[in-house]
C-alpha cells in the first residue's frame, strides 16, 4: 500500500486522488485488464471557520433586522427634512388629507435576499470544489432548508465520517439540493419539503400574531391610527376589507422574503418523480397556491404597495404654507408616473423571484440551464431597475451594486459547469473569489448601511427632540416633524 503525506491543510482545503490499477490473467498475459478511480476528497471544516461563517451572517442580518425596526418606527423623527416620496390627497370639504408612504424595515429585504441566493446558488447540481458547499449549507436557516424539524429525526444523512464529508452520489451526479442536504445532515427529500412547510406556517402565525397584536394595541393607543373608520361597520366589528387587508399584509411579508425559497424546494420535489404521487400533489398545490396569492395581492395592492417590503421607501412629508396651501413644486411631490414604474417593478421581481426558485428546484437535472436562467433573471433585474428607476435618485444603490455583484457570481459558476471538466485548482479559484464577493456584499451592502442607519437615527433623535411646535400644538413623538417660520408640517399617515 502506497503512502502520501498531504502536509498541512490550508483553511478551505479541497484535493483529489486518482488511483489507476491492472490485472493480468496468469494463464494468459495478454489478457490483461486496467482501471482508473478518481475521487475529490473534503476533510471537515475547521471548527473556528464553520463558527465564523455560520454566525457571521447571523450577525450581520441581526444588525440589519435592529437598524431596520428602528428605522421604521423613528422615520418621522429621523428623517423630517425629506420630501414626499409617495402620498394620496383627497379633499375632504376644507380638509386636505395626507397618505405617506414610510419605509418598512429598510435593508431586511435586501439582506435577506442575498443570504437567499448565497446559499441555493451553491445548491446548484455542479462540480463544486468540496469546501464550497460545507460552507454555503451554513446559510441554510435564511431559505427555510433546516436540516433539523419535525419530520424525518431518523432518516437523516451521518454528513461526516472520519472527518471527511461522507457524500452518497458526487460520482452519478446527484441533484446539488439532494447533496446539500447531506452536507448539512439533513432529512431525505420529502422531509426537506415537510420541514419547509412546517417552518413556513410557523412564520406565516407568527406575523399573523403580531399584526392582531398592533391592531389591538391601535384601538388602545390613539396615537397609532392603525384603521380607519372604513374598516369597521356600524356595529364596530371589523369588515371584510379589514380581513382582506390583514391578510394581504401578512401575505406580503411571507411572500416578499420567502417566495424564492417556497418556490425552489417545492419545484424540486417534482423533479424526483419516484415520489409518492400524493407528495408531488402537495407540493404542486403549494406551487399553484403561490402564484394564485400573488395575483391576488398584485390585483387588489394599492398603487405603490407591493413591493413596500423590496424598495425600502421613506417616509415624507409635505409641507403646507400658512395659508393652507401646498408648497410643494412638481418636482418635489412624488408623480403619479414613478408610482407607477414601482409598482410595474414590484411585479416583475415577485415574477423574477419566483423563475428564479423554478430554475434552482425545477432544473435540477439540467445544470446548464440552472446557471443560464439565474443569469438571465439577475440580468433582467438590473435592466428593469435601470429602466423603470424605482428607486427614484438612488440608481446607483445598495440594491443595484448587490444586483451586479449576483450577475458576476452567476458568471463565474460557469467555471462549475459539468460540461466544462474544469480542474479543481481553477475550480477552488473561481470559488475562493465568490466567497469574497458575497462577504463584500454582506460587509459593504448590509452591515455598513445597518450601522449608517443606527448611526444616523442616534444622531438625529436628540436633535428632533428640541424642534420646535407645529401650528400650534407640538408634535407627539414619533410623528415630530420639523418647522419653520415660513411653513408647517401635516403628517396623518
Amino acid at each position: 500500500m502506497a503512502h502520501h503525506d498531504l502536509g498541512a491543510l490550508g483553511v478551505l482545503a479541497a484535493f483529489s486522488t486518482q488511483w489507476s490499477f491492472s490485472a493480468s490473467n496468469k494463464s494468459d498475459p495478454t489478457l490483461a485488464s486496467s482501471a482508473c478511480i478518481y475521487s475529490e476528497i473534503t476533510p471537515q471544516l475547521r471548527e473556528d471557520v464553520s463558527a465564523a461563517v455560520r454566525y457571521a451572517p447571523i450577525a450581520v442580518f441581526l444588525l440589519v433586522l435592529v437598524s431596520g425596526l428602528l428605522a421604521t418606527i423613528l422615520a418621522p423623527v429621523a428623517e423630517p427634512r425629506r420630501r414626499p416620496s409617495a402620498e394620496v390627497v383627497r379633499n375632504e370639504g376644507h380638509t386636505q388629507q395626507h397618505i405617506v408612504q414610510r419605509p418598512i424595515l429598510p435593508g431586511v429585504g435586501d439582506c435577506l435576499l442575498h443570504l437567499q441566493f448565497v446559499f441555493f446558488l451553491g445548491a446548484l447540481t455542479l462540480r463544486y470544489p468540496g469546501f464550497y458547499q460545507p460552507l454555503t449549507s451554513l446559510f441554510h436557516w435564511s431559505a427555510l432548508f433546516s436540516p433539523t424539524g419535525p419530520f424525518g429525526q431518523e432518516r437523516r444523512y451521518d454528513r461526516v465520517n472520519d472527518g471527511i464529508y461522507e457524500l452518497n452520489g458526487t460520482l452519478t451526479r446527484s441533484y446539488g439540493l439532494e447533496l446539500m442536504s447531506q452536507i448539512t445532515g439533513g432529512p431525505m427529500t420529502m422531509d426537506v419539503w415537510r420541514n419547509m412547510v412546517a417552518i413556513a406556517a410557523i412564520i406565516t402565525a407568527v406575523v399573523a400574531v403580531l399584526r392582531l397584536l398592533h391592531r389591538f394595541l391601535s384601538q388602545h393607543v390613539p396615537s397609532l391610527n392603525y384603521s380607519s373608520p372604513a374598516d369597521k361597520g356600524p356595529d364596530g366589528v371589523v369588515s371584510d376589507s379589514a380581513i382582506a387587508h390583514e391578510t394581504w399584509n401578512v401575505l406580503l411579508v411571507v411572500l416578499s422574503y420567502f417566495l424564492t425559497p417556497i418556490v425552489a424546494i417545492s419545484a424540486y420535489q417534482l423533479d424526483n418523480v419516484i415520489l409518492p404521487t400524493y407528495h408531488l400533489a402537495l407540493a404542486s398545490m403549494l406551487i399553484v397556491l403561490v402564484v394564485v396569492s400573488v395575483t391576488w395581492m398584485w390585483r387588489i395592492a394599492p398603487s405603490n404597495q407591493l413591493g413596500i417590503l423590496l424598495l425600502d421607501s421613506s417616509k415624507q412629508y409635505r409641507r403646507v404654507r400658512s395659508d393652507g396651501s401646498d408648497s410643494d413644486s412638481d418636482s418635489d411631490a412624488e408623480p403619479g408616473w414613478l408610482a407607477e414604474r414601482r409598482d410595474m417593478f414590484a411585479v416583475i421581481f415577485f415574477g423574477l423571484a419566483f423563475v428564479r426558485g423554478v430554475a434552482v428546484g425545477g432544473l435540477q437535472f439540467l445544470p446548464l440551464a440552472q446557471v443560464v436562467v439565474l443569469g438571465v433573471t439577475e440580468l433582467a433585474l438590473l435592466i428593469s431597475t435601470a429602466v423603470l428607476r424605482p428607486l427614484r435618485r438612488r440608481v446607483l444603490s445598495v440594491f443595484t451594486w448587490s444586483g451586479v455583484a449576483r450577475l458576476v457570481v452567476v458568471a463565474l459558476t460557469v467555471l462549475f459547469l459539468p460540461e466544462l471538466d474544469a480542474s479543481i485548482s481553477t475550480r477552488s479559484r473561481g470559488a475562493i473569489a465568490i466567497l469574497v464577493i458575497h462577504a463584500a456584499v454582506l460587509v459593504f451592502g448590509c452591515a455598513l448601511p445597518a450601522i449608517i442607519r443606527l448611526i444616523s437615527l442616534v444622531c438625529s433623535c436628540p436633535a428632533l427632540a428640541n424642534q420646535p411646535e407645529v401650528g400650534s400644538q407640538p408634535c407627539n413623538f414619533p410623528f415630530q416633524v420639523h418647522s419653520n417660520r415660513q411653513s408647517r408640517c401635516r403628517y396623518t399617515g
